[in-house]
């Protein structure tokens, strides 16, 4: 196992959204990485080294649901977790997007091991 914490990135276009999870989850020891859309979302899990991707479902530009195949092109799901999450209550959504599932954030989060590196909150490079 690594003892670097597991680096994060969320990716939502809502800036409020994001500095929630963010917080919420840096306080779990956790690298955060943010980004305001996906667009260039796979050279910038390829670039940091990106262990789990926090992924909004409803984007302009790319949609999570988007941007979530292309990366399933090129990363397995053991390979790297993604975790679809939205703001919005839609069962519509759920049905668009099979064997995404709907466990609580803060469960997987409580999985994902954090290393034994100090407790950081970045940008990303």
């Amino acid at each position: 196992m690594s003892s670097r914490p597991s680096r994060l990135l969320i990716v939502d276009d809502n800036e409020m959204n994001r500095d929630m999870l963010a917080r919420r989850l840096a306080r779990k020891g956790y690298v955060i990485g943010l980004a305001d859309s996906a667009r260039d979302l796979l050279p910038r899990v390829k670039e940091d080294g990106i262990d789990l991707v926090l992924l909004d479902i409803e984007m302009p530009e790319v949609s999570g649901l988007d941007a979530l195949q292309s990366l399933r092109e090129s990363y397995s799901p053991n390979d790297l977790p993604i975790i679809m999450v939205t703001a919005k209550k839609s069962k519509r959504r759920h049905r668009q997007s099979p064997g995404v599932g709907r466990k609580r954030l803060s469960d997987e989060a409580d999985r994902l091991p954090c290393g034994t590196g100090a407790h950081q909150h970045s940008a990303l490079p």
